[in-house]
């Protein structure tokens, strides 16, 4: 709470026990203050600031407003829609925002329904005003429409809210040889690039029916395979169509609510199927492992694959054919204290669909990564503090220690069968099986890198992406 008159700031941390986040604030008539705590429990709470009291909403507290009161009942609800998410009443007439579509109406006396426009935002908050001879809105991302009260007329605009480096990159994929996908750190976002032409597009709408970020994605037969929070949905996205609310990406399958999960991390392929690893809800332990089969997309998710751990990192090894995966023994975010003594490193056979082996290089470790698999069978895992190199097939560890650059992120195998990576402003060409690093390029505060075509690889720091052609890969 800010006092504007005194400069003074009073903050109440943690003010709902069992969430993590409060927002959607209004202030009611009387001045107190209306707001919902979640994550995991989900509560509307009221807040006196005449007596500094804090209290679960009861059904009388609900402020009563021009945008969620009506005199008559509302009228059967649009195709496809589930809700009518904002009302307003002016000069006599209702108007309302259905949900999820974000189309506009008027209800008439007889409840009945009259479109008057469409955003052409889905999934979409709005808010709704008044104002001289017409009607406002604005959605969470910046669509605005005016309608006129007298002419009818329906006028939408998007409001400029693309901004260089305002969100940081989370990730950046190959699907094909001409498309890299990528997203932006909070917020509903996708975009793909032309790896030729260098022309980047953005979706224009929200591409999910949840408001987080997609995480993760790996291509495989031309298509692209997104991990998107919250509520850990996986989608499919085919880049050579355009991005289309619903269709294009589109859901598979949710892992939130029947498996407890909220965040994906990795994806992967073997060639056959793509592999999803995710992290538990708040408050939960245990992650998920998402086996899809592009053919049929049917899923068959592994909840509690290691028991209590979630599922941070994957990597496919093509020596034995087996997915490789690290965990991390805390709840997400912290939000839950470890049942298990270790993080580890663990094998899960795609044929068997069971855990084959499981190792612990760091005795105690909160969070011990998989970052890659050479093509001979040499998996890179790390600590945090250390590297350790495993042969796959042995499963002895070959090396634990120190590195002699900065770890890596992220280890990836090229097309000419060695290994990549970023470390201190360079990109690093790894070969594994003689045991060799050699500096390739400069990438100054590069952080993400994926192989479009052989030896053209796309590389990434936390707002743009460069485009490098590495010296003798061909024409």
């Amino acid at each position: 709470e800010y006092n504007i008159a005194t400069g003074k700031c009073t903050l109440w941390k943690h003010v709902v026990p069992d969430t993590k986040y409060v927002d959607s604030f209004s202030e009611d008539s009387e001045g107190n203050i209306h707001f919902r705590a979640t994550g995991p429990a989900d509560l509307r709470m009221v807040f006196s600031p005449s007596d500094r009291s804090l209290h679960v909403e009861e059904a009388s507290d609900a402020p009563t407003t021009a945008s969620n009161s009506s005199p008559l009942p509302l009228p059967s609800l649009p195709e496809g829609d589930t809700a009518f998410q904002r009302q307003i009443t002016v000069k006599g007439r209702r108007f309302a925002i259905s949900f999820p579509s974000g189309r506009f109406w008027e209800i008439d006396t007889r409840g009945q329904l009259k479109l008057l426009g469409d955003p052409g935002a889905p999934q979409e908050y709005w808010w709704l005003n008044a104002v001289p001879g017409a009607v406002v809105g604005i959605s969470y991302f910046g669509v605005v429409f005016r309608y006129d009260l007298e002419t009818g007329d329906f006028v939408r605009k998007q409001l400029p809210n693309l901004a260089a480096g305002g969100n940081g990159l989370m990730f950046v994929e190959a699907v094909t040889s001409r498309w890299v996908i990528g997203a932006n750190y909070s917020q509903q976002n996708l975009f793909k690039v032309d790896v030729q032409t260098g022309r980047v597009e953005q979706a224009p709408t929200m591409i999910a029916r949840v408001t987080g970020e997609p995480m993760c994605a790996v291509g495989l037969r031309g298509k692209a395979y997104l991990g998107i929070y919250v509520r850990s949905l996986i989608m499919v996205y085919d880049p050579d169509r355009p991005f289309a609310f619903g269709s294009n990406p589109r859901e598979l399958i949710e892992l939130g609510t029947k498996y407890a999960q909220t965040r994906p991390r990795d994806a992967v392929t073997d060639g056959r199927l793509v592999y999803i690893s995710s992290d538990s809800a708040y408050n939960h332990l245990g992650g998920a492992l998402a086996v899809i089969d592009p053919q049929t997309e049917h899923i068959e998710v592994y909840h509690q694959l290691i028991r209590d751990q979630n599922l941070p990192t994957l990597a496919y090894d093509p020596t034995t054919g087996l997915i490789w995966g690290g965990t991390d023994r805390w709840g997400q975010m912290r939000s839950h204290p470890p049942s298990q003594e270790s993080s580890l490193i663990y094998a899960f056979d795609p044929h068997s669909r069971q855990v084959v082996a499981q190792l612990i290089p760091w005795q105690g470790a909160d969070v011990t990564s998989v970052l890659g698999v050479s093509s001979n069978g040499i998996l890179v895992a790390t600590d945090g503090q250390q590297i350790a190199l495993i042969d796959t097939s042995t499963r002895k560890v070959l090396y634990k220690g120190a590195f002699p650059l900065g770890l890596p992120h992220k280890v990836r195998l090229g097309s000419d069968g060695l290994s990549y990576f970023l470390s201190g402003g360079k990109l690093y060409r790894w070969d594994l099986e003689q045991n060799t690093l050699t500096p390739v390029a400069n990438a100054p505060g590069c952080y993400f890198l994926t192989e479009a075509s052989p030896g053209t690889w796309i590389l990434a720091d936390s707002i743009s992406l460069y485009r490098l052609r590495l010296a003798g890969a061909g024409p």
